[in-house]
């Protein structure tokens, strides 16, 4: 039976190479599309497949004077090579923490002190700095499952001369219901004399309010960030997030019975806009029976 070695993953555009890794002399390896081919596409121990569009399944068998062994699937999963990336830079005090950004249309966004440099600072379209106090500088680029967009661009901090204040302490992140929580509260302190800014941005922009509380009112599913720095007239401290996450009961609908003679099995389902279904015997507590949206059973009586 053949062992395969060769990629898993591949990007749009590639050349990549499968090869059968415990190959027998003298026999012959036969590569087909589909199971049901009559003939192969190929046949060898090395496949180069060029020039890869979308992802794919080749099947491979060992065939030596008609002994054949069973057929080996080949899966290449193939991923798109982002086509945008561009950066957004901060301009904070020096003693504070820059909130950096990146943006790509796929993949995620990985951050690099240089241009070279091979180590990984943090992955996500927002990197918050150390504590700077000059002008500093880092890179970005876009990856999509190993399909990483290049060049790296540069990300600049800019860091004034005026000295920052301390940030605030600020709400932990968290997860509320739409349908139970019409307001939600956040707050952030900070020392005498200094004001609490309120931003829905990382960097730059306006603040939407200030003071030591802000009120949320969520109207829909999603994730939101929120930042708080401290104002002292000069300059602001790091913008501090807060991460709210709104979430909602699921809605049932579509629901299906049924009525079977006794020894059938019973098939019942319903509709669910999002979340997990979960079946239980009971309308409260009771057994966890089955997860999913359609339920098979023997019931031996009305259930």
């Amino acid at each position: 039976f053949p062992s395969v070695s060769g990629p898993t993953n591949a990007c749009i555009g590639d050349a990549v190479t499968h090869k059968v890794s415990n190959a027998d002399t003298g026999a012959i390896y036969e590569w087909y599309k589909k199971v049901t081919d009559p003939t192969p596409f190929y046949r060898g121990t090395t496949l180069v497949r060029n020039n890869i569009t979308a992802t794919d399944t080749v099947y491979v068998r060992g065939n030596n004077h008609n002994c054949v062994t069973g057929l080996r699937e080949v899966i290449l999963n193939v991923n798109t090579y982002p086509n945008s990336l561009s950066g957004l830079n901060d301009s904070i005090c020096s003693g504070s923490k820059a909130n950096l950004k990146g943006f790509t249309n796929i993949g995620a966004i990985e951050w690099f002190e240089s241009a070279g440099s091979s180590t990984l600072l943090y992955s996500g379209p927002v990197y918050q700095t150390p504590v700077l106090t000059r002008d500093t500088f880092f890179f970005i680029q876009a990856n999509n499952l190993g399909c990483v967009k290049g060049p790296r661009i540069k990300v600049s901090a800019l860091v004034g001369a005026n000295f920052a204040p301390s940030s605030p302490t600020i709400s932990k992140d968290t997860t509320i219901c739409l349908a139970s929580t019409s307001v939600l509260q956040l707050n952030a302190t900070a020392g005498s004399g200094l004001t609490i800014r309120w931003f829905d941005a990382a960097s730059g922009g306006s603040s939407i309010t200030t003071g030591p509380v802000f009120y949320f009112s969520p109207t829909k599913r999603e994730v939101k960030t929120f930042y708080a720095d401290a104002f002292n007239g000069v300059c602001g401290s790091t913008r501090e997030p807060v991460v709210v996450t709104v979430e909602d009961y699921p809605r049932i609908s579509k629901i299906i019975t049924d009525t079977i003679c006794k020894g059938d099995s019973a098939h019942v389902s319903f509709a669910l806009d999002f979340g997990e279904a979960n079946w239980y015997d009971a309308p409260s507590s009771g057994n966890l029976l089955h997860n999913g949206t359609q339920y098979t059973s023997a019931p031996t009586s009305n259930t």
